[in-house]
């Protein structure tokens, strides 16, 4: 059977001229599906909706919303695919004043007006097969589960191994923990040191991070200098031990080699119960919560246990036990047990 052909590159073209829409429309349209707006604000609503849109052409002088404006929307918004959307900026003012404040706002070409076949169809076809490989590029790294930086899991790889590990341990009964440890100030080390350095300080303490967990333990990096930890068959004890070396660890550790670069780490752990409603993110949360209750070279176990009150007459027991073994640590021996019996003698009587 073969395989569907792949769709044609869909480009998107802004243009108040019915002329211009026209001419750009006879020259594109065998290799492109083309997509036409007569002004900025049609324009931006057909990108807000339409993901396929792989470049944009875009005139100046329009209404509603001008190209110089639709320009700027573009590079403002929160979303990646438009903030990276090749715009061709295409305009009659052969003004190098309207190319430079179409570069400044963000334009990826410019071309001028009146433009010839082989011109514009040359500018479509680079740009949209660049647009689509960058796509598929950030496809790729978003279906990966490995940090290639540091060779740990990352954000995808924890979540899919906590929601695993959760489901092993409420099957089995089996405790676990979760462990979150921020690097502080790493921005600031990016700054006063270098990406270079910094990101050596990275590598370094993904190492320290496998040598001081156990083997089975899932390391991971989120981002930045933000790692997280699923500890499986892993109960209190055993979460306050692994939290303490790694701290320990980091405490002792130049990183970086000849540039000894010593870091400031958080630690927050989180041990989830056996109620089932309690999914991951919740759990992650909960994970996010401890770490923010530390601070620098400090950690913090979530929940916290909860001291039992005292019964007073054992209290009360215990202090006069210390007292006495205190003073009858200071007499001669034979003192000592003439005070024991007359003291047993009065307890009796």
């Amino acid at each position: 059977m073969n395989e569907a052909a792949e769709p044609l590159p869909r480009i998107l073209v802004a243009d108040d001229s019915k002329v211009m829409r026209m001419s750009t429309r006879k020259i594109l349209d065998a290799e492109f599906d083309l997509v036409v707006e007569a002004d900025g604000q049609a324009a931006w609503d057909r990108l807000e909706k339409d993901p396929d849109i792989l470049v944009l052409f875009t005139d100046v002088g329009m209404p509603e919303l001008d190209g110089y404006e639709l320009l700027a929307r573009i590079r403002q918004s929160k979303e990646p695919r438009l903030r990276e959307l090749p715009v061709i900026v295409v305009t009659g003012n052969d003004e190098e004043s309207a190319r430079e404040k179409a570069l400044e706002l963000g334009a990826t070409d410019f071309i001028t007006k009146p433009f010839d076949r082989a011109q514009l169809l040359a500018r479509a076809r680079a740009y949209a097969t660049q647009d689509r490989m960058r796509r598929r590029a950030s496809e790729l790294e978003e279906s990966n589960t490995l940090d290639a930086l540091t060779g740990l899991g990352n954000s995808r790889y924890f979540e899919q191994r906590l929601r695993e590990i959760r489901a092993w341990g409420l099957r089995h009964e089996l405790p676990m923990a979760v462990l979150r440890m921020d690097l502080l100030n790493f921005d600031a080390m990016v700054q006063q040191r270098g990406k270079r350095v910094a990101l050596d300080v990275l590598k370094d303490a993904a190492a320290l991070l496998k040598k001081s967990l156990r083997e089975e333990d899932v390391i991971t990096r989120l981002g930045g200098g933000r790692f997280a930890v699923v500890c499986g068959d892993c109960d209190r004890e055993g979460a306050q031990v692994l939290t303490e070396r790694v701290m320990e660890s980091l405490a002792n550790t130049s990183f970086a080699g000849e540039h000894a670069v010593r870091v400031d780490a958080a630690m927050g752990a989180y041990l989830p119960g056996s109620d089932q409603k309690e999914g991951v993110e919740t759990i992650y949360k909960a994970a996010q919560a401890a770490l923010k209750a530390a601070g620098p070279g400090k950690m913090v176990l979530h929940p916290a246990v909860k001291e039992k009150k005292k019964d007073p007459l054992a209290a009360m027991e215990e202090t006069l036990y210390g007292r006495l073994s205190t003073m009858l640590a200071r007499l001669p021996k034979a003192s000592a047990l003439r005070l024991l019996d007359r003291l047993r003698a009065s307890v009796e009587g």
